[in-house]
């Protein structure tokens, strides 16, 4: 009677881990065609199922490439969010505190992200996107008290809330 229940027990663990992986792949494979939009519709209630204390690598993974795809849509405070929990989960990857420091400072948190471009340096010391990324929280405060003769002032007839674009046609050439 043991080893029945404990074959059921294995079969329900593997068929459950099947189900997750072929989801995970069908999301990906919307990212990789660059539907973000939506490859989020399949990525959050995926993020939302999978157990931490079971699969926490598919959870890092699953909240990685979420926060990919807000960054992509150009939603930084959702990827900001999303970055924290990938690193969180333990997901390795060379370029996700570049990603979540490049967020942060996206979203006015330059200390933070100073922090994470300094993580960044610790692990690859040559890298020049982080250290332009310091170098620009370290001076941001410098930067916003030089007075410009300029005036940034919103277009409120052409810009909206949401991410805007213009297509055109390319040369036949």
């Amino acid at each position: 009677m043991k080893k029945i229940v404990i074959y059921l027990i294995t079969l329900l663990i593997a068929l459950t881990s099947c189900g997750t992986a072929a989801k995970i792949k069908k999301a990906d494979k919307k990212f990789e065609i660059g539907e973000y939009y939506n490859a989020i519709s399949s990525y959050a209630p995926l993020y939302k199922s999978i157990s931490a204390r079971k699969d926490k690598q598919n959870k890092a993974y699953v909240a990685y490439k979420l926060a990919e795809s807000y960054r992509y849509i150009g939603n930084s405070t959702k990827a900001e969010i999303a970055y924290f929990n990938a690193l969180r989960y333990g997901y390795t990857d060379s370029l996700i505190l570049l990603h979540a420091a490049d967020v942060l400072r996206k979203n006015g948190k330059h200390k933070d992200a100073a922090k994470c471009y300094e993580q960044q340096l610790s692990i690859f010391p040559n890298d020049v996107w982080a250290k332009n990324g310091l170098e620009a929280c370290q001076q941001v405060d410098e930067w916003n008290k030089k007075v410009t003769r300029y005036e940034v002032k919103n277009a409120a007839e052409l810009n909206s809330r949401k991410s805007e674009f213009s297509p055109a046609y390319g040369s036949s050439e």
